[in-house]
């Protein structure tokens, strides 16, 4: 069972689909949910902040995501954790056909909500067949449930939540077994005032009605008979928990969608169930689930047991892979996971570190309607209830057992499958093995040691992690707690953490003391696997956590703006799923593209692309912030090149983007591109630029227009909420603009809707096309240069601004203040004037020479000085030529900045790459 919180630093997606809102059908249309915090909970509905949020985004129908749950009057349970307030827990509908990720995004960057997010819909964990009737029961003895009930059969006050889609409430072998409620006897009266009328038999939260009854989907129904069917009555099957109760809490509507999935846990929590089943999920977090698993756990001590999923892969798999959660993967007869190679199903079992305890899980049968009994295939939805089941009994049979000992107790006492040789590849990602009902009544009991949860500090070099220790059973003493990693790029500084005694339910807090610093060569956003050894006289267990470490992506910000800067070709997020990374946010509430790139190229044969494909561009230096700055407030340096692509012309990219906190400068970012030919060949008729899929407010709701006179193409979303963006080319090269509205057929020539070809994206860098002003739609939009011709061993510098604000005048100033800020800080001598002479350094890039000529205007006792990206300056000279010669062939390639200190505090500045 995991006592640790889950940390997401980095999110990353599992398929490479290039649509945009691929997961559009993961969520509910229109809704969004959020957590108010405690201190606005009485204020936020008529806080001006909250109304005008609620009105852009037109939405409407705000209500509590659970009226029903109790806020409790104390701040710890029984055993000190601190207790959960859902209350303030709400949801929204949209009537605008607007992202809803979009729409959290902007509710979750106000001050009053402490998370918000789409709902995330579940699905059933299991493989549809034909019916079939058959006896085989082998899961009995591989619990050794048989012997196990001749210690102890559970007991019928002890009741076990169905969250599933209904049960048989007619079924022979179910219906003695359905717990009642004998306090609101179906009268049409709400007789125990708990604001559910005539919830005899459970509720269906799908419909809203006390008809718990199966009607489209069977699922429940098998569920409730590997739990609960009648045992011992001389029909049908055995549940696992004999004499325990079930209750069937319906979340599976007339279309057989779920719904309401994580009422049903609080409606159970709030009811006195002491196991809730739940053998559905999905792969999407949500802040929400967490909070009602330890409301349901650490408020009302139920034990929540969850599925671990079918995807037959290492997968974190929701809500089993949450916090106080026991996940159940599936096993086969012979005690190996279950898979399509072991079993004739097409899926497996999901396995991970999140994983608790495994049980079977396929090829046995159950209860189906109509009294009748069927074969389960296979699925985790199976193994789950006989875990359930279980608990059930352990829970008649340890009253004094809190849901967490329960838990604790089932893994303790499970058979270890690990070392059965299929299962080897999976070793300590199915738990602590395969459940043993008999040995968790039997055995001597032991201590239990966990990470309840922890935290991590991150730096450039290393981690701390914090966390909680806990034993949960029997007082160890003699205790070691270890620490280790089996990672190459990463090593532990102090091994052993703790040394000592622990009594039952006690606690140890490591401080500062889990310390692993990590290799400079540590690839980005790194998976690291660290192991926790609890070892004392007759007890050794272990534990493993996975962090991620070394983040690929720096943030720079203006006081309006923020934007990720990424490598391989990429702003605002560095994959192909627009997952990592935080993108381009206006003001802190609005995101302003969906993903954003370069794309590149000579022809239809020959385009490197950083947008809607796996990226052309392979990272050579990941972004660096710039500590000595000269010219900006902030600097990020990074570089890629063109190697990923299968026809490499070998180009180089230097990219370093500018920010500045002054008002005058705050909507716009400056990136400046350095594209070096290191090839052998000229690059005749190069196109270089940057594409937007703009997603303003409403990205179903813009348009797109042009400044004419300063050749710039923008979007824009207007009306009671408007936002402006685009790209400014700011270096002296030929533009070309293109806009596209993402509609089926697009504008007759590129269509990006069915995918974005090579020969499309040529069409759009060669070509100038700006759409009629008056479409409304999800607008795109490529700016850049071209054609320019780049010689061998030559470099071009391409500059770009990209600029956001909530109104045209302030967009248009920006435009002009971003090229004057262009010319007249970054590169100065792009400004022509008769009396003075422009700095000079050349070749570039270079190799073991360069050759500078120094401004007529601030010759004599001039200071020449070179500085490298991280600000330091590594070369300084008192020079009094005209022209200088400097030998370069100590320092490694890559960009520098030679800056020329002339009297009266006159300076000149500029970049260089050394290309050895």
């Amino acid at each position: 069972m995991k006592y640790y919180l889950i940390l997401i630093l980095f999110a990353f997606a599992s398929s490479l689909c290039f649509a945009q809102k691929q997961y559009h059908e993961k969520y509910k249309d229109g809704i969004i949910i959020f957590k108010v915090k405690p201190e606005y909970k009485d204020t936020f509905k008529i806080d001006s902040r909250f109304l005008k949020l609620k009105e852009e985004f037109g939405l409407d129908s705000l209500e509590q995501m659970f009226p029903y749950a109790n806020v409790s009057k104390e701040k710890y349970n029984a055993y000190g954790r601190e207790k959960v307030d859902i209350s303030t827990i709400y949801k929204l509908k949209t009537n605008l056909n607007i992202d809803v990720e979009k729409i959290s995004d902007a509710f979750a960057r106000n001050d009053m909500v402490e998370y918000a997010e789409p709902l995330y819909e579940v699905e059933l964990l299991f493989l549809p067949d034909d019916p079939m009737n058959v006896t085989d029961q082998y899961w009995l003895s591989n619990i050794k449930a048989l012997e196990a009930w001749d210690i102890h059969q559970g007991d019928t006050n002890i009741v076990i939540g169905i969250s599933d889609t209904g049960t048989d409430l007619s079924h022979d072998d179910l219906i003695y077994n359905i717990k009642n409620n004998y306090a609101d006897l179906p009268d049409g009266v709400d007789n125990d005032l708990d604001g559910f009328v005539d919830n005899f038999r459970g509720w269906d939260f799908a419909e809203n009605n006390n008809n718990t009854q199966v009607d489209v989907n069977d699922h429940g129904v098998w569920v409730s008979g590997i739990a609960g069917a009648s045992t011992n009555n001389g029909i049908g099957v055995s549940g696992a928990g004999f004499k325990c109760k079930t209750l069937p809490l319906k979340i599976c509507n007339s279309d057989n969608y779920l719904v309401n999935s994580y009422q049903s846990i609080v409606y159970a929590a709030n009811h006195g169930v002491d196991v809730i089943n739940c053998s559905w999920g999905g792969e999407f977090y949500q802040q929400m689930a967490q909070d009602v698993i330890d409301y349901a756990v650490i408020n009302h001590d139920m034990l929540v047991v969850a599925a671990a999923g079918n995807t037959d892969s290492k997968c974190n798999y929701y809500p089993a892979s949450y916090n106080n959660v026991l996940s159940v993967a599936g096993t086969t007869e012979l005690d190996e996971r279950w898979s399509p190679e072991n079993t004739p199903t097409s899926q497996g079992s999901s396995y991970s570190y999140h994983v608790d305890v495994s049980a079977p899980a396929a090829m046995f049968s159950s209860t189906t309607t109509g009294s009748d009994y069927t074969l389960m295939w296979g699925g985790t939805s199976f193994a789950a209830p006989i875990v359930s089941g279980c608990a059930g009994i352990l829970r008649a049979a340890y009253p004094d057992y809190n849901a967490n000992q329960i838990a604790e107790l089932i893994k303790i006492s499970a058979d270890l499958i690990d070392t059965i040789p299929y299962n080897v590849p999976y070793a300590g990602m199915l738990g602590t093995g395969r459940i043993n009902l008999y040995n968790a009544l039997t055995m001597d009991n032991t201590p239990a040691i966990v990470i309840q949860e922890y935290d991590v500090e991150q730096s450039d070099e290393y981690i701390v992690v914090n966390a909680e220790f806990i034993n949960y059973l029997k007082e160890v003493e003699g205790l070691t707690i270890t620490v280790s990693t089996d990672s190459e790029y990463a090593d532990v500084q102090t091994s052993q953490i703790f040394s000592g005694s622990l009594g039952s339910l006690e606690s140890y807090i490591s401080e500062n003391e889990i310390v692993v610093e990590f290799l400079e060569d540590t690839p980005k956003d790194y998976l690291l696997t660290l192991n926790f050894a609890y070892d004392a006289t007759d007890y050794n267990a272990s534990q493993t956590i996975e962090i991620n470490i070394n983040p690929g992506h720096k943030n720079i910000t203006t006081q309006k703006l923020e934007l990720s800067v990424t490598s391989s070709g990429r702003l605002g997020f560095s994959d192909v799923n627009s997952s990592v990374g935080d993108g381009f946010v206006f003001e802190e509430y609005f995101p302003v593209f969906y993903d954003c790139g370069i794309i590149s190229g000579t022809s239809a044969s020959e385009i490197y692309s950083g947008v809607r494909q796996v990226s052309d561009f392979s990272t050579i230096t990941y972004p660096l912030v710039v500590q000595d700055l000269q010219v900006s407030d902030q600097q990020i340096d990074l570089c890629f090149d063109d190697s990923d692509d299968i026809v490499s012309r070998d180009i180089e990219i230097h990219q370093s983007v500018f920010a500045w906190d002054d008002e005058e400068n705050q909507n716009f970012f400056i990136i400046d591109y350095w594209i070096i030919n290191n090839g052998l060949f000229e690059i005749e008729d190069f196109y270089f630029g940057l594409f937007a899929d703009w997603d303003l407010i409403d990205a179903a709701s813009n348009s797109i227009d042009v400044i004419e006179d300063e050749n710039v193409m923008y979007c824009y979303k207007s009306g009671a909420q408007s936002l402006y963006a685009g790209f400014k080319i700011l270096s002296d090269q030929q533009n070309n603009n293109y806009g596209l509205a993402q509609t089926e057929d697009g504008d007759g020539v590129v269509d990006i809707t069915d995918g974005f070809a090579d020969i499309e994206k040529y069409y759009m860098i060669s070509n100038n096309v700006i759409p009629d002003s008056s479409i409304i739609d999800d607008m795109v939009q490529y700016s850049g240069v071209g054609p320019v011709n780049i010689l061998a061993g030559d470099s071009i510098k391409v500059g770009i601004a990209i600029i956001a604000s909530d109104n045209l005048y302030e967009f248009e100033q920006a435009v002009i203040q971003s090229q004057v800020v262009y010319d007249e800080v970054l590169h100065p001598n792009n400004i022509q004037n008769s009396n003075i002479q422009k700095l000079v350094i050349y070749p570039n890039p270079a190799d073991e020479i360069i050759k500078v000529k120094i401004p007529i205007n601030i010759l004599g006792n001039c200071t020449i000085r070179i500085i490298d990206l991280l600000g330091k300056v590594i070369y300084s000279e008192v020079v009094n030529s005209e022209d200088i010669e400097l030998n370069i062939k100590y320092l490694e390639s890559g960009v520098y900045k030679l800056e020329v200190l002339g009297k009266e505090g006159c300076s000149y500045n500029d970049s260089f790459i050394i290309s050895h």
